[in-house]
């Protein structure tokens, strides 16, 4: 039997063999998951939300004291309860009270625009936050090595505390918008390989 030759079928099985590829594959996965990260860490320092899509919590308003060593350091004066700079023995306050909380703590140093969580009081989390294919305590993994993690345990901890408390995934899941977004992408991909 004689072969016969379909112009351009050889460019479409090439481009067909691509997607079974591991490096092509694992290519697509950290386009990906590099789209994921921006649209995660916009959602949750900009917006403050989980990746349920609802806010991550509220901060609390139960009255604290603020060191004046705090980063960020509370906005002067340091003073008590009702006021006052000093003690009644004459030395200086080396605290802020806010009566309502780490609320008003936040406001005050303009770090509460959302009115709700958005962990980002010093951005350390949010900064350390980011893709590599060598996480094994990653947040969000792949089985194509490519994952969202953090290079600091610590941040990795101040997450998994942060999920505990407020009961909720927020980085370690992604919203259904995120998800929708990389559908878009990897359709779009793959669609212009066969153009």
């Amino acid at each position: 039997m004689a072969g016969i030759s379909i112009k351009g079928l050889d460019e479409v099985l090439k481009k067909a063999e691509l997607l079974q590829n591991d490096a092509f594959v694992s290519s697509l996965v950290r386009q990906s998951a590099s789209i994921a990260l921006a649209d995660m860490i916009g959602r949750v320092a900009d917006e403050g939300l989980a990746a349920d899509g609802t806010k991550i919590g509220k901060y609390s308003t139960k009255p604290i004291y603020v060191s004046g060593t705090a980063t960020p350091p509370p906005k002067a004066p340091l003073n008590g309860k009702y006021g006052e700079s000093e003690f009644a023995d004459g030395k200086p306050h080396k605290s802020k009270y806010y009566a309502q909380g780490y609320s008003q703590y936040k406001t005050d140093t303009g770090r509460n625009l959302l009115g709700s969580v958005n962990l980002s009081l010093t951005r350390n989390m949010l900064t350390d936050f980011s893709l590599n294919n060598n996480f094994s305590d990653a947040p969000i993994k792949t089985s194509r090595g490519w994952g969202l993690g953090f290079r600091q345990s610590d941040n990795k901890k101040k997450l998994d505390g942060n999920e505990k408390r407020f009961n909720k995934a927020i980085l370690s899941g992604i919203t259904s918008n995120e998800e929708q977004h990389i559908e878009d992408f990897l359709n779009d991909y793959i669609s212009d390989l066969f153009k």
